[in-house]
């Protein structure tokens, strides 16, 4: 009897770790994803109205890519656009990839070292936890 008692504990206490730490992480992440693709389009629509107002001669769709890394291929070659080294479009970038983390390999590949200074960096909002699994607060 003991033992039967014992294994239902576990699966209760297993239960209870979901819903108070797996559900509002996959919330989190859920939102960020939806978020930064909102950032992506909104970069495009400006990508689009520069080429639209300002007369630049090719369009965004000739551009390898999607998302921010069109956008900035675009501004770049087209619009002339210089980011500095490091900058906030480096952290953008390094956001897309958490979001590519996310979406794609569920946290199962190592950490590359620019984005895992970045989310050093951001403790307050990232947490690095068992095999590189990425925890949102």
């Amino acid at each position: 009897m003991n033992d039967e008692l014992e294994d239902y504990s576990q699966k209760l206490s297993q239960g209870c770790f979901s819903i108070d730490i797996a559900f509002p992480n996959l919330i989190r992440q859920t939102s960020f994803i939806y978020l930064f693709s909102v950032l992506e389009k909104v970069l495009m629509f400006f990508v689009d109205c520069a080429h639209k107002n300002g007369k630049l001669p090719e369009t965004p769709g000739n551009h390898n890519g999607k998302g921010s890394s069109k956008t900035n291929s675009y501004l770049k070659k087209v619009g002339g656009v210089v980011y500095p080294e490091g900058g906030d479009w480096n952290e953008l970038c390094l956001l897309g990839e958490l979001r590519k983390r996310f979406v794609h390999s569920l946290n199962r590949k190592p950490l590359g070292l620019a984005l895992e200074a970045c989310l050093r960096k951001n403790k307050a909002v990232f947490k690095i936890g068992v095999s590189c699994r990425i925890v949102l607060w």
